[in-house]
């Protein structure tokens, strides 16, 4: 099964320096007892000087890429202030489906279904190698399509991942996986992921069409698709909401 694969690779998881005044050294008084006056250029101070944190700024941003394979600018990082995007910006959140990363997902994927005989109905060898990878492949397109472009653009809502960056592991894990469920729509306020429970229930239903007759299963057969569709999209949610941690502690460490 597909989420196997996903759910191992999240498993993997678990100063401004400050301007010195100089001061003129102090003067003698003259013996005309002549006060020095000293002046200060405010204009030339900021108006609101900040404090600098001493921990890089990339701390608070999201890794772009994933293993610098997998296109991550689905991710929103945890200190990152809130704009929301259009429907253009949605749809080509969707492209980035297209990438090495998914030839490889779905390479893998689709071995892995032919060697435990899923989808029988394709038959085996290359043939059916090729059969399971156009389906595997379609699936994860139609998917990506209806979730992160299509229905996000017509519903307001947005599919992008909004990483919480701290708190326990437990609190993590349990928002990464519950954002399947709970969205931010394009006002900024939560609410029920109707994109993604609507965007995989397209996704599976036209997978209906092209899967061969024995293996489509009905009712049953459209819920376990659908189902898998949504788990695979809660691992990934959590390997976004770690990858900063990974990504910090072990590839930057020096």
């Amino acid at each position: 099964m597909r989420i196997c694969f996903a759910l191992s690779i999240c498993l993997a998881v678990v100063g401004v320096a400050l301007g010195q005044v100089n001061g003129s050294p102090t003067e003698k008084a003259s013996h005309s007892a002549e006060a020095i006056a000293v002046q200060v250029n405010w204009d030339a101070l900021p108006d609101n000087p900040q404090p600098v944190d001493s921990k890089p700024g990339h701390e608070d941003q999201a890794d772009k890429t994933i293993f610098g394979m997998l296109a991550n600018n689905h991710t929103v990082g945890a200190n990152e202030p809130f704009n929301p995007i259009s429907a253009g910006h949605k749809l080509k959140l969707a492209v980035d489906y297209l990438s090495p990363f998914t030839v490889a997902f779905v390479a893998v994927s689709a071995a892995f279904d032919q060697a435990l005989d899923f989808k029988a109905g394709y038959g085996q060898g290359v043939d059916g190698y090729g059969k399971r990878y156009g389906a595997d492949f379609t699936t994860g397109l139609t998917h990506v399509f209806f979730v992160t472009g299509a229905f996000p653009a017509l519903l307001h809502e947005d599919p992008r991942y909004f990483r919480k960056g701290q708190g326990s592991a437990g609190s993590r894990f349990a928002y990464a996986i519950s954002r399947v469920a709970v969205t931010r729509r394009d006002s900024g306020t939560s609410g029920f992921n109707c994109s993604e429970v609507l965007g995989s229930a397209a996704s599976a239903g036209i997978a209906d069409r092209y899967y061969p007759e024995r293996d489509r299963g009905g009712f049953g057969g459209f819920a376990i698709r659908m189902g898998l569709q949504i788990a695979v999209e809660s691992g990934f949610n959590v390997l976004r909401e770690y990858y900063p941690d990974i990504s910090r502690k072990i590839f930057k460490k020096r």
